[in-house]
């Protein structure tokens, strides 16, 4: 589980390269739990040209035991439909630089953010064994 916090003082945490697509909206911290227990730092991007969807990237690094597993997570975030919309859910895919946490370098991500309070909470889904666990 990853649960992610904007932090409108917080500049880039991740100022190298170019981000894939998207335009940078902010930036945040969290924390991850289950198998990729750590704390988080991010960078948001996102092509807001339409009004039902928004092309999303995510660019950030987990840190635990004070080494920096970096991460991107290309996702589309779509409106719960109402008129003065709360939620948007993400529906995507987390890569990871190694599979040092996962055990794999990429896995299926869901969930949403919560507008006004910009609290973003997801999971990563990793089938071990053909077992699915978060």
């Amino acid at each position: 589980m990853l649960v992610l916090q904007y932090q409108p003082s917080d500049g880039k945490w991740i100022s190298d390269g170019t981000a894939l697509f998207g335009v940078y909206l902010g930036s945040g911290r969290g924390v991850a739990s289950d198998s990729l227990a750590g704390s988080v730092a991010w960078d948001l991007y996102e092509d807001q040209s339409r009004d039902d969807t928004h092309p999303s990237l995510f660019r950030g690094f987990i840190e635990r035991d004070g080494k920096r597993h970096a991460f991107e997570i290309i996702g589309v975030l779509t409106p719960d439909g109402l008129e003065k919309t709360r939620h948007w859910f993400l529906s995507g895919t987390i890569v990871l630089q190694d599979r040092e946490l996962l055990g794999v370098r990429a896995a299926p991500v869901t969930g949403s953010v919560a507008a006004g309070v910009w609290e973003h909470r997801y999971t990563v889904w990793v089938d071990r064994d053909g077992k699915k666990s978060p």
